[in-house]
């Protein structure tokens, strides 16, 4: 899987580490950033490369310790080594689950950065914003959160029955008329009216229906 997806502000970070394998995990990710940014009226991780990315990150979350950095990637060792920012890689993460769990430090951290968020948004928040992936919140838990409570309604929320059918795999690179001659069949079909049944006339279907 390449490592260039999702604009850098919004990008994971085992992604800037150079994760070769990851999952639904940066896409919530992506939406933490989201939230961090209607709480605080601006981008929350506004880098200018990739190491400056990981830096303006860390100095929120705390930097990985050696085990996890690991368990991210083979290159995360060394990528953070590159980090120069003052006062990133003497913040630690420290992995506690929900936000009630972080130290006195960590909480004021997270309290400076977003003033105006209620102690429902930064615990979302916080869930959303591991650096450690596997602690991540899901989407599924993430809707039943306390700080979105009034808009979750499971009757209209649907969940995947089976995986998502790609048309053309993300290993296959081809040229951009190619995909966009493919979406265009895909558009086409999905507005296609179903066919009438054998014998009935689109009339007596009418009829029918009613």
């Amino acid at each position: 899987m390449t490592d260039y997806v999702a604009t850098r502000w919004y990008r994971a970070p085992e992604i800037l580490l150079g994760a070769v394998k990851y999952g639904h995990e940066v896409d919530m990710w992506g939406l933490g950033c989201i939230l961090g940014e209607i709480l605080m009226g601006k981008p929350i991780f506004p880098g200018s490369s990739t190491i400056n990315q990981l830096e303006t990150i860390m100095m929120l979350t705390g930097t990985p310790g050696a085990e996890l950095q690991k368990n991210i990637s083979s290159f995360a060792p060394s990528m953070i080594q590159s980090v120069t920012q003052v006062g990133v890689l003497s913040t630690k993460y420290e992995g506690g689950q929900v936000f009630q769990d972080c130290s006195d430090q960590t909480q004021a951290r997270w309290r400076s950065k977003f003033p105006q968020a209620t102690e429902e948004a930064l615990d979302l928040l916080y869930q959303l914003l591991h650096i450690d992936p596997a602690k991540r919140i899901s989407a599924h838990a993430a809707l039943k959160h306390p700080y979105v409570a009034t808009f979750h309604d499971e009757a209209v929320e649907r969940v995947a029955t089976k995986d998502v059918d790609i048309p053309i795999a993300d290993t296959d690179k081809k040229s951009t008329a190619v995909y966009r001659e493919r979406l265009y069949h895909e558009v086409s079909k999905a507005k296609r009216p179903p066919p009438e049944r054998p014998g009935l006339s689109s009339q007596r279907l009418n009829e029918a229906a009613s």
